[in-house]
């Protein structure tokens, strides 16, 4: 199941020169897989953050 839905496995096509990638349309953001991500939270998840509460 982690590879048809997350790695997208069993999708057969690509871009050709005439698609536009999410990408090069929001440059100014950095991507990351859901692989990516599943990868982070299983492996070296973060830690969490401190709140102070007054």
């Amino acid at each position: 199941m982690h590879c048809i839905f997350v790695k997208g496995e069993t999708m057969s096509f690509g871009l050709d020169k005439n698609d536009i990638d999410a990408s090069k349309l929001y440059s100014d953001f950095q991507f990351s897989t859901v692989d990516q991500l599943i990868g982070i939270f299983l492996f070296g998840p973060l830690k969490p953050a401190i709140a102070a509460f007054e």
